[in-house]
C-alpha cells in the first residue's frame, strides 16, 4: 500500500466524477473524450474520439475487455484496459468504453 491509496476514495469522491456500475461492483471514475486510434494499418490510422474512464482498479476488479458496464447510467462496453505509467503500483485502471 502506498501512501495515496488512502487518499484514492476521496480523490475521486471530491472531484467532478461519473457513477460506474459492473455487475455488483459500484464506484466513482473519471471519464474523459480524448483522440483514440480506431483502425490502423500501413502508416496510416483513423482517429476518433473515445471515452476513457480512469478509476480506483481494487473498486473494479473483475472489469475485464468486453465487460459491459455503466457509466452515469449509459450502458457502455470496455474496448480496452490498462494500467497508466505514471501509476506504476496499479491502484488505478483505464479503459477506453464504447457504448453498447
Amino acid at each position: 500500500m502506498t501512501l495515496f491509496d488512502d487518499d484514492l476514495d476521496t480523490m475521486f469522491d471530491d472531484f467532478p466524477s461519473v457513477d460506474i456500475v459492473c455487475g455488483t461492483a459500484s464506484g466513482k471514475g473519471f471519464k474523459d473524450v480524448e483522440d483514440m486510434e480506431v483502425l490502423s494499418g500501413m502508416e496510416r490510422g483513423v482517429i476518433g474520439e473515445g471515452i476513457l474512464l480512469t478509476f480506483p482498479t481494487a473498486r473494479f476488479p473483475d472489469l475485464v475487455i468486453g465487460s459491459a458496464l455503466t457509466v452515469d447510467g449509459v450502458a457502455m462496453k470496455v474496448r480496452d484496459r490498462r494500467r497508466p505509467k505514471d501509476y506504476a503500483d496499479g491502484a488505478v485502471t483505464c479503459a477506453w468504453v464504447v457504448k453498447a
